[in-house]
């Protein structure tokens, strides 16, 4: 909860949302990366051979690696990690496959509705439906597609229509439907985690804000901001991503008072703070291995018969 808490009061979601959504996505990695290699260090002392094989690898005595990886708890409690890191992996797995098949379903769905509403298909993914009402939405997967009511055609104008459907392509070019399928996913499975649960919770306003951030680039804030305040009602089907989505009035007073962006310094600190998050469980877990193979000796065993569980290790 210490991470969620620490980059919503950095404010980095409003000031440069693209690394939010790498920051949210590297914390859920670490999180979860973290409980699947604390269960395997607990695994690893029940498993002679891959311990003999670890050492072989590294070129380290075995019974210092053995020493450097106790199992505390005897192996019972190797076994009862072992068979939580296959209840954790499976649920992880079902969480979030289930809400990739459950997402899928929905925009087969939207795509069956779409057809029947149709009135006109352009490049670059638009399609033009008839309805009065303002909306535009994307519906990604193997056959994206950028959904525009008759509505919205006629109430906004060139600039703004540029805005929405730049927009739009965001959504659909930084494959944001993945990024929301991998949080709610997690939650889904883990929603007794702090971490998984403010990530479900932010990132569907901080994809927005970066989906944002692209489209001004084409077509300004306030014509980005008109179109939102026009569409702001508009509805749109399940499992798509909507100009109208998470936070508009958010966004338009973001839109409308420019936030400070970032300095080098502090995207250097951003970088710096993805790659540790990424890196730092991996380094923990490996840390006295690599001790173990930085040492010349097998001291504080001074014959076979020291190591523990072993008499027929030869150490030199």
């Amino acid at each position: 909860m210490l991470g969620g808490r620490v980059l919503t009061a950095a404010g980095i979601a409003v000031r440069a949302p693209g690394a939010a959504v790498l920051l949210w996505q590297s914390l859920t990695i670490a999180v979860l990366g973290s409980v699947l290699l604390a269960l395997v260090v607990m695994i690893l002392p029940a498993s002679p051979a891959m311990l003999s094989e670890t050492a072989a690898w590294l070129g380290t005595c075995l019974g210092l690696l053995e020493a450097h990886y106790p199992a505390p708890l005897g192996d019972a409690g190797s076994l009862a990690a072992l068979a939580l890191l296959v209840v954790v992996v499976a649920r992880g797995a079902a969480g979030v496959l289930g809400e990739a098949m459950a997402a899928g379903r929905a925009r087969t769905r939207a795509r069956e509705h779409l057809a029947v509403l149709v009135r006109d298909a352009k490049p670059d993914w638009l399609v033009v439906v008839d309805d009065p009402r303002p909306t535009a939405y994307c519906i990604p997967g193997r056959r994206p597609a950028i959904v525009m009511t008759s509505g919205a055609i006629s109430s906004l104008n060139d600039a703004e229509r540029g805005a929405v459907l730049a927009h739009e392509r965001a959504h659909l070019r930084s494959r944001h439907h993945w990024v929301i399928t991998w949080a709610t996913g997690l939650h889904r499975a883990f929603p007794f985690v702090p971490a998984f649960r403010a990530a479900a919770d932010a990132l569907p306003l901080v994809i927005e804000m970066h989906a944002d951030d692209v489209a001004v680039r084409v077509a300004g804030r306030r014509a980005l901001a008109t179109a939102l305040v026009r569409m702001a009602e508009g509805p749109t089907p399940g499992a798509t991503l909507a100009i109208s989505g998470s936070g508009a009035l958010v966004r338009v007073r973001r839109l409308l008072t420019e936030p400070c962006r970032l300095s080098r310094a502090a995207i250097t600190g951003v970088v710096a703070l993805i790659v540790a998050m990424l890196v730092a469980p991996a380094l923990i877990m490996l840390a006295p291995a690599m001790e173990s193979a930085l040492r010349d000796d097998c001291a504080p065993y001074e014959h076979p018969c020291d190591v523990p569980g072993r008499s027929d290790v030869s150490l030199n």
